[in-house]
């Protein structure tokens, strides 16, 4: 009896190592594992993947804001691209970071280790090559440089052959900074409309119903009153400008002859006797076609009917006028 435990004892001691000298199987790290990012130089996916078999190494990289405000949440995608697509069908990876804190994004298919590190729960099967794992990365309060450790391990999914498998590793660094003030809407100004310089020909609004004659019309008279304005001595008059040429315009005519008049009855462009607002119709109507023409409605005395004479009246009118007298 006790030579058979014996006998029993030795097959075991025997098997061990060649337990140990067999490929071991894939389906031991499908749920992921934690200690193989590279961090600090550490092991990668290649410490227990064999790249026998035709593997070739993937290509892999981080991908993600280079700068990130303390305290908030930034998210990231580890990416993992077979450079043998024919032969390795999907990828595993493992990431880690000198600071801050990972977390894991539902629908990714991954875990949380206890010591920070995010990993798969099962190999993730490649697109056109590409398996890409999303994450979120919670910067620290503290600013400063930040360094984030990624292995990627590109598989050939058989479930029992390590033999194909072949993985790399790469680092990010990103920077945490102050939280940026939101920036100030900028606001348009609104433009400026200039309104439009009435040109010499237009014609001068006249003024309104509120202002009153200089002399009201006499209750017994047929005829407003004249108004009477009291000369300015003869020191002060505006002299007697010189003739004007002819104009070429054939809506100013010159007039041929001046009726002599006194100081007072310049600006009566209707010849009414009295300056009102109603003269200012009359000196319009001789600027157009002579229509009406008085020959008081040469209020400047310039021996020209035209807008000169519009702002003469007026002047007369409130009683702002130097008066004048032609020659």
């Amino acid at each position: 009896m006790c030579r058979r435990l014996r006998l029993i004892g030795n097959v075991v001691l025997l098997a061990i190592p060649l337990l140990l000298l067999l490929p071991q199987s894939a389906a031991g790290y499908e749920t992921g594992i934690f200690g193989y990012s590279g961090k600090d130089g550490g092991p990668i996916c290649n410490s227990c993947h064999s790249s026998a078999g035709g593997a070739v190494v993937p290509d892999v990289a981080f991908q993600g804001p280079s700068q990130v405000a303390a305290g908030t949440i930034a998210t990231f995608t580890f990416v993992v691209t077979s450079n043998k697509p024919s032969l390795q069908k999907g990828a595993g990876f493992d990431v880690a970071a000198s600071g801050g804190t990972l977390g894991i994004i539902s629908g990714q298919n991954e875990i949380a280790f206890a010591d920070g590190e995010i990993s798969h729960m099962a190999p993730k099967t490649n697109t056109n090559g590409v398996a890409q794992f999303a994450f979120t990365w919670q910067a620290p309060e503290q600013l400063g440089a930040y360094t984030l450790y990624g292995a990627g391990n590109s598989v050939n999914l058989d479930g029992s052959d390590l033999r194909g498998d072949a993985s790399k590793s790469t680092t990010m660094v990103v920077a945490v900074v102050a939280a940026l003030a939101s920036p100030t809407p900028t606001t348009t100004p609104t433009p400026t409309v200039t309104p439009a310089l009435a040109t010499a020909t237009s014609t001068p609004v006249p003024p309104t119903a509120t202002l009153a004659p200089t002399a009201p019309p006499s209750a017994t008279s047929t005829q407003p009153a004249a108004a009477t304005f009291t000369p300015l001595p003869t020191s002060t008059r505006r002299p007697t400008p010189p003739p004007t040429p002819t104009r070429t315009t054939s809506a100013t005519p010159t007039p041929t002859a001046t009726p002599t008049a006194s100081a007072s009855s310049r600006g009566d462009a209707n010849c009414d006797g009295a300056i009102n607002a109603a003269d200012i119709v009359g000196v319009e109507k001789s600027i157009v076609g002579g229509e009406g023409t008085c020959p008081f409605a040469d209020a400047d005395c310039d021996r020209v009917i035209d807008a000169g004479d519009l702002d003469a009246v007026i002047e007369r009118i409130f009683g702002t006028a130097t008066m004048c007298v032609s020659s």
